[in-house]
């Protein structure tokens, strides 16, 4: 027996309690941001293609891309290995840490919020109620714009349907 195999099957194992630990995060990220159905097929089929592409380089690398039952057997038995001993452990961890990153997120979205409050007070101060006044001052124009649009669009109407008549008569003699 060579190094190789062993070293293949060490790899392996520690392939599949990767994908154990791997897929444990993506359960705790899946249930903290509760998606949709759709969204919940994608993400799944994404961790899935990640971890298949994953497994294919490694059993390049490893095992000039021979597929060996034993391989398959190690790396089921690392992921089986996580799942019984760490993944109770880890689950409660990566819970807690999403909680508390989700409490520090919303105290950091507070805190800009009311520094941007205080940034912008001469903003919301002036420029607002300039913008107010500039609105009430051209709101006559922009009426005039309005019943000008609308007098030329029938003046258009006209302009067409005439054109349209004097096309048809000129049309209508050639035929004639």
């Amino acid at each position: 027996m060579s190094v190789a195999q062993p070293l293949g099957a060490f790899i392996f194992t520690f392939l599949g309690f990767c994908f154990g630990f791997f897929f444990d995060l993506y359960r705790v990220l899946r249930r903290a941001s509760t998606p949709g159905q759709l969204l919940t097929a994608a993400t799944d089929l994404l961790f899935w293609f990640t971890y298949t592409i994953w497994v294919y380089i490694v059993l390049l690398r490893v095992n000039l891309g021979e597929v060996r039952v034993f391989l398959l057997l190690c790396l089921a038995l690392g992921a089986g290995a996580y799942f019984y001993w760490l993944s109770p452990i880890l689950l409660s961890a990566w819970a807690l840490v999403f909680h508390r990153l989700a409490l520090f997120l919303a105290w950091l979205s507070r805190v800009i919020e009311a520094i941007m409050g205080v940034l912008l007070w001469p903003y919301h101060a002036l420029v607002l109620p300039l913008c107010s006044l500039l609105h009430w001052l051209l709101k006559p124009f922009v009426l005039l714009r309005n019943w000008l649009l609308r007098v030329l669009k029938g003046w258009a109407v006209r302009l067409r349907m005439a054109l349209q008549r004097l096309l048809n008569k000129f049309f209508n003699q050639d035929k004639e």
